[in-house]
């Protein structure tokens, strides 16, 4: 039925010239069925399109049946907020300063980072090494050698600050970052890294991962690296920084120091190739202990006795496989 109403709609199809008016005139069939006119040769050089006849593609019950398959819990539900998100309010530096705990939180950051211990010593920067900023440039610009200069500034954030005081979700945090968009080498030139970029998984890779673990007999679980940009070790060029007055040992207020740099051992957050270098660091430990990279797929690997799957994410790790493996494998990455 629908191939003779096609046959019987073409055969009565108006086509149009090129000046776009519709035409009257006779019209032939061609080897494959298609109506057109039979215009002179200028004009049935141009293409023509037939007007062809349309059909519905479902039938009612489908229909029917896609209206009611579509009835499920409002995935946009009311909210005083325009959309649910987790930000942290940055803290000003005048109620930071007037605030015990935000002090504390800052305080505790600076603290943390000098007691990161490590093969080459402790803290993520050598203060024992201090120099007057002037001495290291004069030096390495008599060797000819490359010299970067950068400075660490901390910032303050408040979780949570919607919420009521005294919650135990309401508090203060406290960041010590390099500032990486003001690096600058020996000559007052800005700095060139290496762009060592890092290359976190996919979302194509967390979700074949809850698809792993969803089997029978499998589980997803997650976790997190503690401090991890300052477990791997910062390469390449000699780095130097500087520290905020208020960080200053008592020794260099002391000593009258004007400009005192001291040189970055790890890796620090803000610095350009931090990321790349803790990609560099996670993937070898990985495979110390029997985790392999899959071709093709950035941060993801495969463990082939445990036929498990790990997919980190920068400092986030995501592991799917056998239930009866995850408590040894967890225990091998830390």
């Amino acid at each position: 039925d629908i191939a003779q109403r096609f046959h019987d709609e073409a055969a009565e199809t108006q086509l149009f010239s090129a000046t776009g008016a519709a035409t009257s005139h006779d019209t032939e069939m061609n080897a494959t069925g298609i109506t057109h006119d039979a215009l002179p040769l200028q004009e049935a050089q141009l293409p023509v399109m037939p007007i062809i006849p349309t059909m519905p593609c479902l039938t009612t019950d489908q229909e029917k049946l896609l209206v009611e398959s579509r009835t499920h819990r409002d995935k946009n539900s009311f909210s005083s907020l325009p959309f649910n998100a987790c930000v942290a309010r940055p803290v000003p530096r005048a109620e930071r300063n007037a605030n015990p705990l935000a002090l504390e939180a800052i305080a505790k950051e600076w603290a943390r980072l000098r007691s990161i211990k490590h093969r080459h010593g402790q803290g993520v920067w050598k203060e024992q090494a201090v120099e007057e900023a002037r001495d290291v440039r004069a030096r390495y610009v008599a060797s000819g050698t490359k010299v970067h200069f950068a400075r660490i500034f901390d910032i303050c954030v408040e979780t949570g600050s919607e919420l009521p005081l005294g919650h135990k979700d309401k508090k203060f945090k406290g960041r010590a970052v390099l500032q990486g968009d003001q690096v600058k080498d020996e000559n007052w030139e800005v700095a060139l890294f290496q762009d060592l970029s890092s290359s976190p998984a996919a979302m194509e890779a967390s979700r074949s991962a809850d698809a792993y673990g969803m089997l029978e007999g499998h589980d997803i679980q997650v976790a997190d690296a503690d401090s991890a940009y300052t477990q791997s070790y910062l390469e390449g060029v000699d780095t130097w920084v500087r520290l905020p007055r208020e960080q200053w040992p008592q020794a260099w207020i002391d000593a009258d120091m004007r400009d005192p740099v001291c040189p970055l051992v790890l890796s620090l957050y803000g610095h350009p190739d931090a990321g790349g270098y803790w990609e560099q660091h996670c993937e070898a430990q990985l495979r110390k202990v029997g985790w392999s990279p899959i071709p093709g797929w950035r941060s993801c690997f495969w463990h082939a006795e445990c036929e498990s799957l790990l997919v980190v994410y920068v400092d986030d790790f995501k592991l799917a496989g056998p239930k009866c493996h995850m408590a040894r494998l967890w225990k091998d990455m830390r």
